[in-house]
């Protein structure tokens, strides 16, 4: 007569099931002596994971010691006890499988995408630009450039996003017109960053330019050049 079993859990997001995991249990399988040592359980994919030779009626510790990338470790262990007598893969070829204990669930890791816009004249950060950002699971948000250049989302999942401006400070033009792809798979907050994901440029759409060039002899004074305030009216229908 058997009086071993085994331990089936499962490993979730809260929606999907998640392979990837590392799991023990303390204590584990039982050795052909009867011993039973802290033991991993078998990730059988799906988010099931399992393991043979429990003794029926043991109370096992089962904790999450790794997880799947891009997810924070369920940090709640569970004490389970054996009480089915079904080996892993008779349980796993159940029209219902039915787990042990409570789900494991994994929250997922979150990172960011900083945004830098500049003038392609002097490279000085320019505040007032807008940018699409999309990415996984229907993401869509715009954002606007602060005063020094620099717009900033966190809260991300990982996964890979575009970023494309959609409309230039007053005076200015866009000068990419295309999407950057920014692959976000590293946890951190807006508060993390020393330099940015992604960089756009503007060109200013107009500019004036002062040249002075004396032709007086070498005993003239030096010329000086006081600046002004230059205002245009356009001209109607233009």
């Amino acid at each position: 007569v058997s009086n071993c079993g085994s331990i089936l859990i499962y490993k979730t997001d809260g929606t999907n099931g998640l392979a990837g995991a590392t799991f023990t249990a303390t204590p584990g399988s039982t050795s052909g002596s009867g011993t039973a040592t802290s033991s991993d359980l078998v990730d059988e994919g799906r988010g099931y994971y399992c393991i043979d030779n429990m003794l029926i009626g043991q109370e096992t510790t089962v904790a999450e010691t790794a997880a799947p990338p891009g997810y924070n470790v369920d940090p709640n262990s569970q004490t389970i006890t054996v009480t089915s007598k079904d080996s892993c893969d008779t349980r796993l070829a159940a029209e219902t499988i039915t787990p042990d204990g409570s789900d494991f669930v994994d929250t997922p890791q979150v990172g960011a995408i900083k945004i830098t816009k500049t003038s392609s004249k002097d490279d000085s950060g320019l505040g007032g630009a807008t940018f699409s950002i999309t990415g996984p699971n229907s993401y869509s948000n715009s954002v606007m450039s602060g005063n020094d250049g620099t717009v900033c989302v966190d809260g991300l999942v990982w996964g890979s996003y575009t970023v494309t401006e959609t409309a230039a400070p007053s005076g200015y033009k866009i000068d990419d017109k295309t999407a950057h792809t920014v692959l976000v798979d590293t946890n951190r907050k807006c508060g993390d960053y020393t330099t940015a994901d992604t960089s756009f440029t503007d060109t200013p759409l107009s500019e004036i330019e002062v040249k002075f060039k004396s032709l007086a002899g070498v005993d003239v004074p030096k010329a000086r050049i006081v600046s002004a305030i230059v205002r245009t009216t356009p001209s109607p229908g233009t």
